[in-house]
């Protein structure tokens, strides 16, 4: 057999006497419930042990001839002892004389997957030592209850758990409240404590608290079971009593908590019957719609489901970018254009929020309303992408290639008060990226000059860029636009620049001080249309030399050139008048 496969053997310095039945006895040995191996012992066996060369988990003896049978075995008439043991543990003995069948009753947690946050979770999650340290963003476990066949149809809410040495109870109720769910909540007697989980990572640390790092402590699995104790709070065996039988209980079993990590800047959208007014991100569902807890038939409240709007995990600032990876990932789905490409990325999901934010799924499609991206409006042709298939459970080496090799989904979308809307199926979550497109643009600079000797280098010079589209506002490279005007001062050689402006938009730029103060101003390019993929440069030249006196062709002073027209006219007649007189 393999090294790592369960084996049986006969006990050493043991002499089997013969066996009354005079037959063959077969038994399954059982690794984590499921069959590892199968044996058959010797009629005349003595004894024999059960031993592991490595592995984790737990080990169980079957009645192969009635698999619903398991082993027991007592050391004397008022103790009875498990045959379910941790792997490595000291394995007990078993013999003919003391080994007994019997069916069992098992209580098996239920897989979970939840997202970091939410507003309530299990007040029973515990540390290594056994103290409860109830967090809220751990989720109220449910279990599963499989009862021997003979039982079968039975109300298993009918079962009373009790300690088989001590004097505490348990009892079952529906996780939902709902007849018909297959998932339990184990319910500790009045004055008990709750009943206690503990939720450990592969290396064996125990979860204490909520406070997971983004891409460390989440995007991870758990094992959870429950906690039976250690000390004066450890739980002995527990049977199950329905009726006048009784049955030893297994709740070795361990089940999977997947913990998906969020961002500091998550939002949550309440689900409701009628579209968002407010600006913010929304979900509505049609009044039927039936919520469930992740793959389960646990029923969810309608009031508690709310759609996850988060924004793309990065692990640390030197690492490869997520979101340029994903990026580059829709650039290559999408066809080529000479547009500018912009990309608004969000990851999306359904969470159930009273209950450690668990992932919950729709029966049905429910509709997102995206709000529409600043400097984006309703006349804007947008494309919504679902990366498919990329869950925040992946490693953090497996994301990369994940990313790469995703099948990308366009998503029918329509635009409709200032939201960007469209449905999402059941289980069709994870990465999306909203996307639009402006048209290939250019770039307008407005700069500055200031010359000659009366020149006022440190002075202020105030410009207004006025577009032709009243409906540009936001930030073009360094100009800031306001229903298409921009209003900025600039000195002596310097100059801002609008960038990825639209090809074909006309524009005038006017400076507020042209020609006052004894300055001529000069210009260039301070009216036309922008050039797409190019750069124009409207550039301003304020001159004031000392002596004032104005060039050739200088219109801006005609209060001046008509006094010196006047003083020339003057002297032309008095020269004229003296020489008269002197004839």
């Amino acid at each position: 057999m393999a090294d790592n496969v369960l084996n049986a053997r006969f006990a050493e310095d043991e002499q089997p006497p013969m066996d009354a039945d005079d037959q063959d006895s077969p038994i399954n040995l059982l690794k984590d419930g499921k069959v590892d191996s199968a044996l058959r012992l010797p009629d005349d066996y003595r004894a024999f042990a059960v031993t592991a060369s490595d592995g984790e988990g737990t080990i169980m003896v079957q009645n192969g001839e009635n698999p619903e049978e398991f082993a027991y075995y007592l050391l004397d008439d008022s103790e009875r002892k498990r045959t379910i043991y941790p792997l490595y543990a000291d394995l007990q003995m078993m013999t003919q004389d003391n080994l007994r069948w019997t069916a069992f009753v098992s209580v098996e947690p239920v897989d979970m997957t939840i997202y970091m946050g939410g507003a309530d979770g299990a007040d029973g999650a515990v540390n290594a030592g056994g103290d409860i340290v109830g967090s809220a963003s751990l989720p109220e476990p449910g279990f599963r209850v499989n009862l021997p066949g003979r039982m079968s149809g039975a109300d298993v809410t009918a079962l009373t758990f009790k300690e088989a040495d001590g004097n505490r109870m348990w009892t079952l109720v529906p996780y939902d409240g709902r007849t018909g769910t297959t998932v339990y909540k184990l319910v500790p007697a009045q004055g008990q404590q709750p009943t206690r989980v503990q939720f450990t990572k592969a290396d064996g640390t125990v979860i204490v608290s909520d406070a997971f790092e983004v891409g460390r402590e989440v995007n991870t699995s758990y094992s959870m079971a429950l906690y039976r104790g250690a000390g004066d709070t450890a739980v002995g065996d527990v049977v199950a009593q329905y009726g006048d039988e009784s049955f030893p209980v297994d709740s070795s079993a361990l089940a999977e908590l997947m913990v998906r990590g969020t961002t500091s800047g998550e939002q949550y959208a309440e689900v409701k019957e009628a579209a968002p007014t407010d600006g913010r991100i929304g979900l509505t569902a049609p009044a039927n719609t039936i919520y469930t807890l992740n793959e389960s038939d646990i029923r969810v409240d309608a009031g508690s489901v709310a759609l996850l709007f988060d924004d793309i995990i990065e692990e640390s600032k030197e690492s490869v970018s997520r979101k340029e990876a994903l990026i580059r990932r829709a650039d290559r789905a999408l066809s080529h254009t000479d547009d500018e490409r912009h990309y608004e990325l969000k990851y999306l999901d359904l969470v159930d929020t009273d209950n450690g934010n668990a992932w919950v799924k729709a029966n049905g499609n429910v509709t997102v309303y995206w709000p529409l991206p600043e400097g984006t409006s309703e006349e804007t042709i947008f494309t919504v992408l679902h990366f498919a298939g990329l869950h925040r459970e992946m490693a953090r080496d497996q994301i990369m290639a994940a990313i790469d090799g995703c099948a990308v989904e366009i998503v029918d979308a329509r635009v409709k008060d200032g939201y960007v809307v469209f449905e999402i199926g059941s289980g069709g979550f994870s990465p999306f990226a909203l996307v639009w497109h402006t048209p290939a643009g250019g770039s307008l600079t407005v700069s500055k000059t200031v010359s000659g000797d009366g020149g006022e280098r440190d002075r202020d010079w105030h410009f207004t860029v006025t577009l032709d589209d009243a409906t540009i506002s936001g930030t073009y490279g360094s100009m800031t636009f306001e229903q298409g005007v921009s209003r900025f001062t600039l000195r002596h050689e310097q100059h801002v620049t609008a960038a990825n402006l639209p090809a074909g938009m006309g524009y005038t730029v006017s400076e507020a001080e042209a020609n006052t103060d004894g300055y001529q101003t000069t210009s260039v390019h301070h009216g036309g249309k922008i050039e797409g993929k190019g750069s124009i440069t409207a550039a301003f030249f304020n001159q004031k030399d000392s002596l004032n006196i104005p060039t050739t062709g200088d219109a801006a002073h005609p209060k001046m050139w008509a006094a010196l027209g006047g003083m020339a006219l003057l002297s032309i007649v008095a020269m004229l008048a003296m020489s008269k007189r002197k004839d």
